[in-house]
């Protein structure tokens, strides 16, 4: 203990056992060992201060280890014992000279522990809900139906702003004035980094989409072991299969991957089988058709998305089909 206490004195004590010298000098055996020790430093100190330099020094020491004591008063997660003072009165110069930096670093720990950690945010929709949230750096997200956001509630401004989807989401980043990246991370372990830009993520079962609206992003995927990028400038999408991995880039109309965010469905030349696997993933409907190759009929237009009865009424005119519904499944014939 007396060996943890000199360290402590000469600020040379580890950072993870500053908690057990100040559980320890509580105690009626290292207050007296922490008296003594201070009692010897003070001997060895050629010239002493006067009284009116030394009550200075007191009441500069004394509220640079006070100031943490009422941080950890005032905050309601953690509330230690109460810090007992040490007897800096009686220092000399050397021991005070010592003392300082210790002091310093001892009240920037506690500040560290007691400082509530930042949690972690999630927004979710049900199917066939859109919700726009914005986040700590100002930009916006809008998250389209059945998908998760998660992100920190506190962004350092030194790292990545990170956030974690599940489903899909349009981003409209904000640029900041360090050239702060920002990264949306995917379950699939894609990664897009851009700095300042709009663009949409789909991420499902089947394949992960990103499309360019308007910046420039960079798309990190991991494929066999091996990180690959690529660059997207607007207008540019990337698809890439779940299951084999394959990326396809390709030139797009970006406003039909982003009408949803508007209530409402681009399609151009899309069939019935890609609008079923959306309607399955989007609105948590089921979709059969009396006769297979009705999957192949394909519809181009624009159709309203807020309501999904009035979504299936449209698909059905734009098919020249008819359907019914009994709760989740949907037939067309």
């Amino acid at each position: 203990m007396e060996e943890l206490f000199r360290q402590y004195l000469c600020n040379e004590c580890p950072q993870e056992k500053i908690p057990k010298v100040l559980a320890l000098v509580q105690t009626p055996e290292g207050k007296a060992l922490m008296d003594r020790l201070l009692q010897q430093m003070d001997t060895k100190t050629v010239e002493s201060p006067s009284a009116e330099v030394s009550e200075r020094l007191w009441r500069r020491l004394s509220y640079s280890i006070a100031q943490p004591e009422t941080e950890i008063k005032t905050n309601p997660i953690r509330q230690p014992s109460q810090i007992w003072p040490l007897p800096i009165r009686r220092l000399g110069w050397a021991a005070a000279a010592c003392l300082i930096p210790m002091l310093t670093a001892v009240g920037w720990w506690f500040l560290f522990q007691t400082k509530p950690l930042p949690t972690t945010i999630t927004v979710r929709t049900h199917y066939g809900q859109t919700k726009q949230l914005q986040l700590p750096d100002g930009s916006v997200v809008v998250l389209n139906g059945n998908s998760m956001l998660a992100y920190s509630s506190d962004w350092s401004t030194n790292q990545p702003r990170k956030v974690w989807l599940t489903g899909e989401a349009f981003f409209r980043v904000t640029h900041q004035k360090n050239h702060q990246r920002f990264e949306v991370n995917t379950p699939y372990q894609q990664k897009v980094e851009v700095l300042g830009t709009e663009f949409n993520v789909s991420t499902r079962k089947k394949g992960t989409q990103v499309v360019l609206q308007s910046g420039q992003i960079r798309l990190v995927v991991q494929q066999n072991k091996v990180q690959k990028s690529l660059l997207l400038r607007p207008g540019q999408a990337v698809a890439m299969d779940t299951a084999s991995r394959h990326v396809h880039l390709a030139q797009v109309k970006a406003s039909r991957y982003t009408s949803w965010t508007d209530r409402k469905l681009e399609f151009d030349g899309t069939s019935l089988h890609e609008i079923a696997q959306l309607l399955e993933e989007t609105y948590n409907l089921r979709v059969l058709v009396a006769d297979k190759h009705l999957l192949d009929e394909k519809v181009t237009g624009t159709i309203p998305s807020g309501n999904v009865d009035e979504l299936l009424q449209a698909l059905a005119i734009s098919l020249h089909l008819r359907y019914d519904r009994t709760d989740n499944q949907v037939t067309f014939y």
